[in-house]
């Protein structure tokens, strides 16, 4: 009869070998026998923004729980921590975490979705999402919108692209009056 696992087999092959070899080749073994899966497990940089980019835009659209507020970014204070304004005008800091660092970005007036933390003096909650254009429809529709953000931000539409504000906008100067100015600064009159 063929020995059930490696220890027998170890064992079997090896009577005379002290218990300190044993436990070595034992190692080798499982090492040998699951190392495939421990490379399975591990991502890539690239996958892994992959994957939070997915659940950020395509995640299922969901209403919060009971504990879950809506919150609007008011600054980013650094080390992954956000002062966040909610429906009363409470201001408090709120982190980021670590599957959103350094993949999702979020810049002042965004809406987020967080879980409250008990234990923190200065911090009181966590990021649980990023609320999208898509999510604040959702949320105005089944009325779990705070009535407090409703008058403050403004929805563009989605096929409308992202206007950077800190550039100016390009002015037109093709009017006839600069090419009037042309001709009359080469000396030649009209008559």
């Amino acid at each position: 009869m063929p020995p059930s696992n490696a220890v027998e087999a170890l064992l079997t092959c090896h009577q005379a070998v002290s218990v300190e070899a044993l436990l070595t080749c034992h190692q080798a073994v499982l090492l040998k026998r699951y190392s495939h899966a421990t490379k399975q497990c591990l991502m890539s940089r690239a996958t892994k923004r992959k994957h939070v980019i997915k659940e950020v835009w395509l995640d299922n659209l969901e209403l919060p729980s009971k504990n879950q507020q809506v919150v609007r970014i008011v600054a980013s204070r650094g080390n992954n921590l956000h002062e966040v304004e909610d429906a009363n005008k409470a201001q408090f800091l709120v982190s980021m975490p670590t599957k959103f660092r350094k993949n999702v970005w979020i810049k002042r007036g965004d809406f987020v979705l967080v879980d409250p933390i008990t234990e923190g003096d200065k911090v009181k909650g966590e990021i649980v999402s990023i609320l999208t254009l898509e999510h604040v429809r959702f949320f105005k529709e089944n009325k779990c919108w705070p009535k407090e953000f409703e008058e403050n931000h403004h929805e563009r539409p989605s096929d409308e692209l992202f206007v950077n504000t800190n550039r100016p906008l390009p002015q037109d100067d093709t009017t006839s009056s600069s090419g009037e100015e042309s001709d009359s600064s080469l000396g030649v009159e009209e008559t």
